[in-house]
């Protein structure tokens, strides 16, 4: 069966699989997720190898019973014809409630049908404090995945502008959200309830 997006990929395609692959890897749910994998597919993830499509489903199942509120955030990196190249993060915490970040890259290639021949994925992580977690999952409809990383970039750009004002940062900040994805403003906040601008009310009033 087709799963479009199908190569070759236009910038606008290979977003789409990207945003449709970080949804359901944020759904956890292992069977859901190896059926965009082709039954013979090809994986590396850290030191593990699964193949096949039934051994895909079963490491999923293992990495999310191990990885507790696992939320993920991807990015395109790069596309050409039939393969994606992403980065990606994500947190979870263990059954200590230990929390943790990881940082990743992915290589793609897909079949003509758009599912996944081969996974190559290499990934680092640390500990974070739980105050430290970003990315927030609670949602209604779903995770909802904030890359907290991005905005506090086009912050310290803006900052650095001296012509720029309050009101262009909230909004620069606005334009960090990707799609549907929403700002958790906590963190930010935080770090910014003492500005007397009241930088905190600006950015609320860029994002209704």
């Amino acid at each position: 069966m087709a799963r479009p997006p199908l190569p070759p990929f236009t910038e606008a395609t290979a977003r789409e699989k990207v945003r449709l692959a970080e949804d359901g890897w944020n759904s956890r749910d292992a069977a859901r997720v190896a059926l965009a994998y082709t039954l013979d597919s090809q994986w590396r993830n850290r030191v593990e190898f699964p193949q096949g499509r039934a051994e895909i489903e079963a490491f999923l199942v293992r990495k999310w019973n191990r990885e507790l509120d696992y939320r993920l955030i991807k990015e395109l990196w790069i596309h050409d014809g039939r393969r994606i190249a992403v980065r990606y993060a994500y947190e979870y915490h263990d059954d200590s409630g230990q929390w943790f970040r990881a940082y990743g890259n992915e290589n793609w290639d897909f079949d003509d049908s758009g599912l996944m021949t081969r996974r190559f994925s290499s990934i680092n992580e640390h500990p974070i404090a739980e105050v430290g977690v970003c990315f927030d999952g609670r949602s209604a409809g779903g995770p909802t995945i904030i890359l907290v990383s991005a905005i506090w970039v086009c912050m310290v750009r803006s900052l650095a502008r001296a012509s720029t004002s309050h009101l262009s940062i909230g909004l620069a900040v606005a334009k960090c959200l990707c799609g549907r994805h929403t700002l958790t403003l906590a963190p930010i906040l935080k770090q910014f309830l003492h500005n007397p601008a009241g930088f905190g009310t600006v950015c609320l009033a860029a994002l209704r």
